[in-house]
């Protein structure tokens, strides 16, 4: 069956045919349909949202890594079937057949990350609580030195644990702050005027990136997550696929029309 209609493209379309794009289009219906099958991504406990966003991050960018490989393999496969000296206008399949196809591949690791945008939307938070939480986290935000009367009234430190049991339910009976003295190392080398370093400082900023990210997951696609080259990649497919069709003029073509 692949044969015949490879004979019958050859036959009525010998332009589109020589682009190879029927079959790479197949290709990339077959890759994305494997990859939906791989299963849905879910997250049962929100303190695992920036390491599934990473992961995400990762994924894409080793994605669109290897699609550029196979473009410009593929590219190359075209250049190998020469097609001499003919009119601009017939290479007006080239250029469409080469973009669109360079297009899709291009997007496909966008289209496939919005499975783990999903998962980050239907996270169990209502936006009351996240509203909550936000305040506040903003109360203390600063804090990884705090002075030691705070330390020893308590009712912040349970007002944040509480607000951080939100985010990792493992935590929510056993979590306590932890204060050391200003001593060596960085950050508590920073710790002035007799000022406790916060051990944990480092979980409020780790609810503050979850909170963000479970907001930009809910609102534009998840457009602050990672680079979106929505507005780019057109324009690269579409060089492409001039370029694919200038290459296949043979040289001397090229030197004469120089010369002129």
């Amino acid at each position: 069956m692949i044969r015949r209609f490879d004979h019958w493209l050859l036959l009525r379309a010998p332009m589109l045919w020589r682009t190879r794009s029927p079959y790479v289009l197949m290709l990339l219906i077959l890759l994305v349909i494997a990859a939906l099958l791989l299963g849905e991504v879910s997250i049962k406990n929100p303190i695992d949202i920036p390491a599934l966003v990473e992961d995400t991050m990762r994924g894409w960018l080793l994605q669109l890594f290897g699609i550029l490989v196979l473009i410009v393999l593929w590219v190359m496969l075209i250049l190998r079937r020469p097609v001499g000296e003919l009119p601009i206008r017939r290479h007006v399949v080239t250029v469409v057949a080469v973009a669109v196809s360079s297009y899709l591949w291009l997007v496909a690791p966008t289209v496939l990350a919005h499975r783990q945008i999903k998962a980050i939307q239907q996270v169990d938070l209502e936006e009351t609580m996240l509203d909550a939480d936000t305040k506040v986290l903003s109360r203390y935000e600063g804090w990884s030195c705090i002075p030691p009367k705070v330390a020893d009234e308590g009712s912040a430190f349970n007002e944040l644990r509480d607000v951080i049991a939100h985010y990792d339910v493992t935590l929510r009976a056993t979590f306590v702050f932890h204060t050391e003295p200003a001593g060596s190392g960085f950050f508590r080398s920073s710790c002035k005027d007799g000022n406790l370093w916060l051990k944990e400082s480092g979980y409020l900023t780790r609810v503050n990136q979850t909170i963000n990210l479970i907001r930009a997951a809910r609102g534009d696609l998840g457009a602050p997550l990672w680079i979106t080259l929505y507005w780019l990649l057109p324009a690269a497919a579409i060089v492409i696929g001039l370029l694919s069709a200038a290459l296949s003029y043979p040289f001397y073509v090229w030197r004469r029309i120089v010369s002129l």
